[in-house]
């Protein structure tokens, strides 16, 4: 299941990334790819060592901590600090599969990607975000400061930029829930249980719902 998580970070948390990374220090974003995935890679990465980094990834993170949708649809145990991206004209990153794990020495497998988009579509042409699923090929280009969700168990791709700049910060998740089945039963409950808590909070049936849930949650979970 992919998600769309809108506004992420806010305007004004948004612009505030973009500011720095303006002024940021940048390397060849093969650096970081893993060796599958090296020869598609064409981008630009943040040097990890620029200075105002750890203040981008603290805001980053607080934003990813509040987000609702977010903790039902990933139940995040782990989540990595971001790669923020860059691509101008020409620059892509072909057809390829994120590694199943990261890390030297605290690895952590990786269930979920995500990608925060930082610049506005309207300003770059091209560099739309492609995956291939089970159910076709699906794109996703959002308003700047969305987020796109999904399992990283599916080849993707970056689209050639034809102008403009694209920016992205791109982070991955490992889950509490290892089965994406039943990650997405666990999101669909939640909503389920969410509503009806809302709407007869105390009517046995809510009760029952959020029982279900909640031991379903605590049967799935891994330390």
């Amino acid at each position: 299941m992919l998600f769309w998580l809108p506004q992420v970070l806010t305007p004004s948390e948004r612009e505030q990334v973009v500011s720095v990374l303006r002024s940021g220090q940048f390397q060849d974003g093969k650096a970081s790819a893993g060796n599958l995935g090296r020869n598609q890679k064409a981008n630009e990465e943040l040097d990890f060592r620029f200075p105002a980094k750890a203040e981008l990834d603290r805001l980053v993170m607080a934003a990813l901590a509040r987000n609702q949708t977010l903790d039902a649809a990933a139940r995040p145990k782990t989540i990595t600090r971001p790669v923020y991206s860059r691509y101008g004209v020409g620059m892509h990153y072909g057809m390829h599969m994120d590694n199943a794990v990261m890390g030297r020495q605290d690895r952590l497998r990786i269930d979920l990607s995500m990608t925060i988009f930082l610049s506005d579509p309207d300003s770059y042409e091209g560099g739309e975000l492609s995956l291939e699923t089970e159910f076709g090929v699906k794109t996703a280009k959002l308003p700047a400061g969305d987020a796109v969700l999904y399992p990283t168990v599916y080849y993707h791709e970056v689209k050639p930029i034809l102008s403009g700049e694209r920016l992205a910060a791109v982070l991955w998740i490992q889950s509490l829930v290892k089965d994406p089945h039943q990650r997405n039963l666990l999101y669909e409950l939640s909503q389920a249980a969410d509503v009806r808590n809302r709407e007869a909070p105390d009517a046995p049936e809510t009760k029952q719902l959020i029982k279900v849930h909640m031991n379903l949650l605590r049967m799935w979970a891994e330390n």
